[in-house]
């Protein structure tokens, strides 16, 4: 979305039919209009599903505040949710939860610096009505009472003490910096904490009627209705609200910016970092030349990733130390080039970096890289088969950030024509000239140091990477195409079974079972999982550094006669995508694919599991970023919390251990090898579940030559871990740290139960229903009625398969209201303890069948979902038939399940973390 002019590159195409003033159409499908009033909709009709989404957007935000009124813009969002003329107080949130949507997942609402926007996704049309009277109150029926006001104070004040502070993670430093240097940085849409504890009925009151007038509007509708139905109900709901007489305000743009270096203390949210910022100009996309400018950045920055990514494993080991994207801010884009590393390998690290996007400026890519970015015809049945899948919510998000950006959503066959025109535009001259231009304009840098650096050791290591930017970049030796040896060995699908209409049941020869569902909605992505129940649980304390370090270790030491780097060319060149997920009571690998690579991530798989070959250098990488990484969560005020409380709740178990560095630093290459074979062996053969839209005897086939051929070794000679999972005995009721920041505090309530934990899947389904029920009651209690903070949390504090239960109650508050915090979370399990009411079942029982029934959306939430039922023994039966699984939990199941948890027979431990120098409170 980036608009950038240059006179030479347009006197070079003059006379070409490559570019267009030309409008950018919008997709037709969206019907547009105004009410009378001036208020402008927004419709798309669709019978794919039952949903229908809503939002409503004004054209205010915080830029359109005056000092007097910072924060105002936020702080009436919020009280829409606090009463209104056909809504008492909190009623639409009991309203929302009655009929299945889940406040703040799907009914929220938000404000930046430009909009205001109201939400709610809605199982279905039947509640369509009320909920329109709903956003029809917002517009011109809150109460705005001055009591409610009060009491949302405290609330707005808890979030901006959740977001203050100097633990910022680095996108958000960076933000605040460019923010600072234009009308953004005194514009923040949080407020202040003397204005949002200032704001009074009658300012707020003047600023609504102000901006909430019905020319500001836009309201979009999407889903299972009919046009003139949603028209007819807007004039209906809308049609008496009166035309205002605010012009629409015209949209900020922010000043170019530059700066010299920035160094910036990183207070333990993302460790040693190095970001290189260059200003790509206005966003805007009005016409078919600026949308091919914004294709073509697009595409140089897709090399770009790819190129630091190489660079990044080549030194570090760590391909996910590189991000490169977009930042917006103040109506200007920002390429943002990041490189994270171990604080002692800043030089070179930013070196080579530097060297780097010299050399991706100066040095022409090749015909053959460009093309491989480029679309082609064949795209269309992809798109097509994506746009068929795309959700309700998703389509209605896409419109809505096109609405408030100015970016035209096209239609299919629009942008299939388009994409092909702007592929014949992308010739290797314009790619290599918009890489130039992009990367020759002056960049920021902005260094994060630890503290175990000094600020003129980073400032000398900054000048010299500075300068070696400006240096001309070198060529580049070629580095070709990679490719991964073909599986070893033989095997064979030995039976079959198939469950419904599209999920295949392989067993293979080699004792594995492969589980394939046949997912039209997976598109054109693939994506599986390979593991089984155990985990950390399975080693014994010694290996769980070993366990951490297992898949850096195996990727970095090469596959199948790839080294590093090469493997990472093979995966960034085919698109793939592998990573582990190990907890205390399961292990898996898991992987991403395109349909055309389906083959190639499956040889891969097959060589991580039949020949890991472990080696001391790739250890020695491995270990430099897990020691980082470590140390920068240990030297954070959540670190030293969080370790304390799971050494503390946990005893003296490994399973459940953080890994510390020296635990890191004494790994073993002999130790690696036993992990994998601990996690991948005969005795405990693992399990592959694949989510995609291939053809099963194609897929089938696949598998027999790659899976069915993993050679799994005997588990014979591993020590394993024979302690129980149990919460420590002698834990005391009291625990604290004082790690927090300076005004800001942490309170926790952790119960511990004996009661057994999730043995099956109905279980799992009663514990999620536990925890909304537990999370409304939190939410009302804590935010809603006390005004303590902005985001109490609930969740289930064992995890899956671990032999006795126990969940957690935790929220940011102000130091002084530390006690009171824990206090109500107290008398909250106390009253769980006495059981739940029949309405709040039925609340939640909507709610999770709403929830679970989106379990095949799209190939990565099934992967998920369903690999953890399957690795954890509870079998895919619930998942399959969700209606009959929540039909067969009863309100009884539910409430005796609460009351043990949470009765008398558990142990109640306390937590603060208090700023530093503040002891908890008695």
């Amino acid at each position: 979305m980036r608009k950038i002019i240059y006179p030479f590159v347009l006197a070079g195409l003059v006379g070409c039919q490559t570019t267009s003033q030309a409008p950018v159409p919008n997709d037709p499908s969206w019907h547009v209009g105004q009410l009378e009033n001036g208020m402008t909709y927004h419709i798309y009709p669709s019978d794919k599903d039952d949903a229908v989404s809503v939002r409503l957007a004004f054209n205010v935000g915080s830029l359109q505040e005056t000092d007097a009124q910072l924060g105002y813009a936020h702080f009436l969002e919020h009280m829409a949710f606090n009463g209104s003329t056909h809504f008492d107080n909190n009623d639409i949130d009991a309203y929302f939860s009655s009929i299945g949507v889940t406040m703040g997942h799907g009914a929220n609402a938000f404000t930046g610096e430009y909009q205001t926007v109201y939400f709610v996704d809605l199982p279905n049309k039947s509640s369509l009505d009320r909920s329109m009277t709903w956003f029809a109150d917002i517009a011109y029926g809150l109460n705005l009472d001055a009591k409610a006001i009060d009491g949302e104070i405290g609330v707005v004040y808890g979030e901006w003490l959740h977001r203050a502070g100097e633990g910022k993670p680095y996108g958000q430093a960076i933000y605040e910096h460019i923010a600072s240097q234009s009308q953004l940085g005194s514009r923040k849409p949080i407020g202040t904490d003397v204005s949002i504890k200032s704001v009074n009925k009658e300012k707020l009151t003047e600023f609504y009627e102000k901006w909430y007038q019905p020319q500001l509007a836009h309201i979009v509708v999407s889903g299972d209705v009919k046009q003139q139905e949603v028209i007819d109900l807007l004039k209906e709901k809308f049609g008496i609200w009166e035309k205002g007489t605010t012009p629409n305000p015209e949209r900020y743009t922010a000043p170019s910016f530059t700066s010299e270096p920035v160094l910036l203390h990183d207070s333990g949210a993302d460790g040693a970092s190095t970001a290189y910022v260059f200003d790509l100009g206005p966003a805007a996309i009005s016409n078919e030349e600026e949308l091919y400018e914004d294709w073509a950045e697009d595409a140089v920055l897709s090399l770009i990733n790819k190129e630091i990514s190489e660079t990044m494993v080549g030194i570090t080991g760590n391909a996910e130390g590189a991000q490169v994207y977009v930042l917006a801010a103040g109506n200007r884009e920002y390429l943002v080039i990041r490189a994270a590393f171990p604080s002692e390998m800043r030089d070179d690290v930013q070196s080579a970096v530097s060297r780097k996007i010299a050399n991706l400026r100066d040095v022409s890519t090749s015909e053959e890289e460009v093309g491989s970015l480029r679309w082609y015809p064949n795209f269309k049945n992809y798109v097509l088969e994506a746009d068929a899948n795309v959700t309700t919510k998703e389509r209605t998000d896409f419109y809505l950030n096109g609405l408030l950006t100015a970016y035209p959503v096209q239609s299919v066959d629009e942008m299939m024509d388009l994409r092909l025109a702007w592929s014949r535009y992308l010739t290797r001259e314009k790619f290599n000239h918009h890489k130039r231009t992009l990367l020759s304009s002056p960049a920021t840098i902005y260094a994060f140091y630890t503290k175990d650096e000094t600020v003129h050791q980073v400032d000398k290591s900054v000048e010299v990477a500075n300068n070696l930017l400006l240096e001309k970049g070198k060529s580049n030796q070629s580095k070709g195409k990679q490719f991964l040896a073909s599986a070893t060995g033989s095997g064979e699908v030995v039976a079959e079974r198939i469950i419904g209409k599209d999920l295949y049941v392989w067993s293979l020869s080699n004792g594995m079972e492969v589980w394939y569902q046949d997912n039209p909605k997976a598109g054109d992505e693939v994506r599986m999982a390979i593991g089984a129940k155990g985990g950390r649980s399975l080693l014994t304390s010694d290996l769980n550094g070993a366990s951490y370090l297992l898949f850096d270790s195996l990727v970095l030491s090469g596959v199948a006669g790839l080294n590093a780097q090469e493997l990472l060319i093979y995966i960034n060149d085919r698109g793939l995508g592998v990573w582990q997920d190990i907890t205390p009571t399961r292990h898996a690998f898991h992987a991403f694919a395109y349909r055309q690579n389906l083959n190639d991530v499956l040889v891969l798989m097959h060589h991580a599991l039949s020949e890991p070959n472990f080696d001391e250098k790739a250890l020695k990488l491995a270990k430099s970023k897990l020691t980082q990484e470590a140390y920068t969560f240990a030297n954070s005020s959540n670190g030293i919390f969080d370790q304390g409380v799971f050494n503390w709740l946990r005893g003296d178990n490994g399973a459940y251990q953080f890994a510390s560095a020296g635990d890191v630093m004494l790994t073993s290459v002999e130790q690696l090898e036993s992990v994998h074979r601990a996690f991948f062996n005969k005795g405990n053969a693992p399990a592959l579940y694949i989510s995609a839209n291939v053809d099963a005897n194609r897929l089938k086939r696949a598998v027999a030559k790659n899976i069915a051929s993993i050679q799994l070794k005997e588990d014979a000679g591993i020590p394993t871990n024979t302690q129980q999972s149990q919460w420590a005995k002698d834990v005391s009721p009291v625990l604290s740290t004082s790690s927090e920041e300076k005004n800001k505090a942490l309170s926790a309530l952790y119960v511990l139960s004996d009661v057994q934990n999730d043995r099956d899947a109905k279980t799992v389904f009663i514990d999620e229903m536990i925890n909304r029920i537990a999370d409304m009651r939190t939410f009302n209690e804590v935010r809603e009625a006390q005004s303590l903070t902005y985001t109490p949390s609930v969740w289930e504090l064992s995890v899956d398969n671990e032999a006795k239960t126990g969940w957690g109650f935790a929220a940011v508050v102000e130091p002084t209201n530390a006690k009171r915090a824990t206090e109500a979370f107290e008398e909250i399990v106390a009253d769980l303890g006495k059981g739940i009411s029949v309405a709040e079942f039925d609340a939640v029982s909507k709610q999770v069948r709403e929830a679970m029934q989106d379990n095949d959306v799209n190939a990565d939430a099934q992967t998920n979902m369903y690999s953890r039922y399957l690795f954890n023994g509870w079998g895919v039966d619930a998942l399959l038939d969700v209606d009959k699984t929540v039909e067969s939990i009863t309100y009884d199941d539910v409430n005796d399940r609460v009351k043990s948890i949470f009765g008398a027979n558990s142990k109640l431990v306390k937590g603060y973390n208090m700023p530093q120098g503040e002891f908890a409170p008695e």
